[in-house]
C-alpha cells in the first residue's frame, strides 16, 4: 500500500505525521496478507479432510476386497492373479495414506507459520505515541 493511496492517509499524515501514517499502511498490508493466509489455511483444511477420506475409503475398500477374496489367494489357477491384485490394492492404500500424510504435514506447517507471524505481529502493536 502506497503512502498516498487515499485522502484518508493524507489526512493521517497531516494530523499525526508521515511516520504514523506509514506504520498504519504497513499494518493494513500485514492484515491483508494475514487474511489471505487464513484463506489458504482454510483451503488446506479442506484438502486434509478430502485426502483423509480418500485414505479411509482405500483402507475400507482393501479390507472388503480381502474378505471377499481371501479364500482365492491360494487357488492353484487364479491365485497368482489374485495376489497381484492384492499387491495393487495395497499400493493404492499406501499411496492414499502417503498423500494424506504429506498434505497434513503441510497444513500443520502452514498453521505454525501463521501462528508465529501472528505472535510477532501482536508483539509489535501500532502505537502512534511511540512514533511521534
Amino acid at each position: 500500500m502506497s503512502i498516498t493511496d487515499t485522502k484518508f492517509f493524507d489526512e493521517l499524515s497531516r494530523r499525526y505525521g508521515v511516520g504514523v501514517m506509514q506504520e498504519l499502511a504497513d499494518k493494513l498490508d500485514e492484515w491483508k496478507s494475514q487474511e489471505q493466509a487464513h484463506e489458504e489455511l482454510h483451503e488446506m483444511e479442506k484438502a486434509v479432510r478430502r485426502f483423509r477420506t480418500l485414505a479411509r475409503q482405500a483402507v475400507q475398500g482393501y479390507r472388503a476386497w480381502l474378505t471377499q477374496h481371501s479364500d482365492q489367494i491360494h487357488h492353484p489357477v487364479t491365485g497368482a492373479y489374485i495376489q497381484y491384485e492384492q499387491t495393487y490394492r495395497k499400493m493404492q492404500v499406501r499411496d492414499a495414506y502417503n498423500l494424506y500424510v504429506v498434505v497434513n504435514k503441510d497444513y500443520h506447517e502452514l498453521k505454525r507459520t501463521l501462528a508465529t507471524r501472528q505472535n510477532n505481529a501482536e508483539a509489535t502493536p501500532l502505537n502512534p505515541k511511540q512514533v511521534a
